[in-house]
């Protein structure tokens, strides 16, 4: 898919949800006086599997960009070298041709006027030395034209693949991109029967379900602090750029200024210090060092499956939580970190 066709994906999708987006916060004013609690039980459940499965498809989706890229570059890298590859076998075609036309009509009379003309027999052994040069030469030229062929037939297969695991790729992404924008209006019109005090439970809950077969984190204490706590360096900077994120909405795959997802967010915080990630929560779990989640420091970034979170201190992470909940601050406890990465 052309650069900009997957632009104009991304951008249609940060346009549905930015218009949804605001709208998906929940306000007391909007719950029903009269809905039980067995139902508002029922409406909570389904909003955090929705959530979950929303932010899911939305780091599936961001994969599947990944790959279309990375395939898109593979097919780019193919073609160019099948076009060297198919310049030396027209270029050596050429010569073959010259010598086809001429060896059987020379080979033998150049033979005969060395033999003819030679001064002595070193001169001799000279003009024959020739040509065996010219010959040499000419079985050269031969293998290379014939080295040409396969390697153009080579890269020509690797185009083909890299093709089709791109297609595989896009499909993928429109996919992701259909769920998404057909399931959100339906969580937005749940999340508004519920009460603040639900929206908190969600926010717990929905975090501690996200991975649940992932293997339990470290528990931190409950605790959130309001601001960031003292950093160093180049940690400080991505801590102070995340925590000025809170409030700014959950918009699927989107990096900021003003919506982010998780990777999102992260990728943002750590481009003010100067330093690139892949937008993918499962891509950023291979960079930087491994680190123990008994031993965090504010700037580690933090895994769940699915999700990736900035560490700010005290057990506290800040990060682009779900649909319909937007950047905040966030007790560990409250989610299944598996991982922790060190970058600064």
């Amino acid at each position: 898919m052309a650069p900009s066709k997957r632009n104009a994906v991304v951008c249609t999708m940060a346009t549905v949800v930015a218009s949804l987006g605001l709208g998906l916060l929940p306000s007391a004013a909007h719950a029903d006086p009269a809905t039980s609690s067995e139902t508002s039980s029922s409406v909570q459940a389904q909003v955090i599997k929705m959530q979950g499965d929303l932010a899911n498809a939305n780091e599936k989706y961001l994969d599947a960009k990944i790959e279309l890229d990375k395939q898109t570059a593979a097919a780019a890298a193919a073609q160019t070298q099948f076009d060297a590859a198919k310049a030396d076998v027209d270029a050596a075609k050429v010569q073959v041709a010259a010598i086809g036309a001429t060896s059987y009509k020379t080979s033998n009379a150049q033979s005969l006027q060395a033999i003819l003309t030679s001064s002595s027999p070193q001169d001799l052994i000279d003009q024959l030395g020739t040509l065996d040069t010219i010959s040499a030469y000419n079985a050269q030229t031969l293998a290379k034209y014939a080295k040409a062929q396969k390697s153009a037939a080579a890269n020509k297969t690797a185009i083909d693949g890299a093709k089709a695991a791109a297609a595989a790729a896009e499909k993928q992404i429109s996919d992701k991109k259909a769920y998404y924008e057909a399931e959100l209006p339906t969580l937005q019109a749940k999340l508004a029967t519920l009460t603040a005090a639900q929206q908190v439970q969600v926010d717990q809950a929905s975090g501690q379900t996200q991975g649940a077969s992932a293997p339990k984190a470290v528990t931190a204490p409950a605790a959130a602090p309001t601001a960031a706590p003292a950093a160093s360096g180049s940690a400080a900077q991505v801590v102070t750029t995340a925590m000025a994120q809170q409030g700014k909405p959950y918009v699927f795959g989107a990096a900021g200024p003003g919506s982010f997802d998780c990777s999102g967010l992260t990728m943002y915080a750590y481009a003010s210090i100067g330093i690139s990630l892949p937008h993918s929560s499962g891509a950023q779990r291979g960079y930087g060092t491994p680190v123990s989640l008994s031993a965090l420091a504010p700037g580690d970034l933090v895994f769940a499956p699915g999700h990736v979170a900035i560490y700010i201190g005290n057990g506290t992470v800040v990060h682009a939580p779900t649909p319909g909940s937007p950047v905040r601050t966030m007790p560990m406890k409250y989610m299944n970190f598996d991982a922790a990465r060190r970058l600064v």
